[in-house]
């Protein structure tokens, strides 16, 4: 799991996540900058991500 935004900014969230989960946990090299490409290409496909979201409605 690559984890990003603030959250992962906690120090040894990576470890913790790990240790509970088993799952092999790491840090984006950017976080905040992954999130805002992640928000950048939604709203350049806002058209296909809105009918996605819609259908768990």
């Amino acid at each position: 799991m690559i984890i990003t935004g603030g959250g992962s900014l906690l120090r040894n969230i990576d470890d913790l996540i790990y240790k509970t989960t088993s799952v092999p946990t790491y840090v984006a090299d950017d976080p905040l900058l992954c999130v805002a490409k992640g928000t950048g290409i939604i709203l350049d496909n806002l058209d296909i991500y809105k009918r996605t979201v819609q259908s768990f409605k």
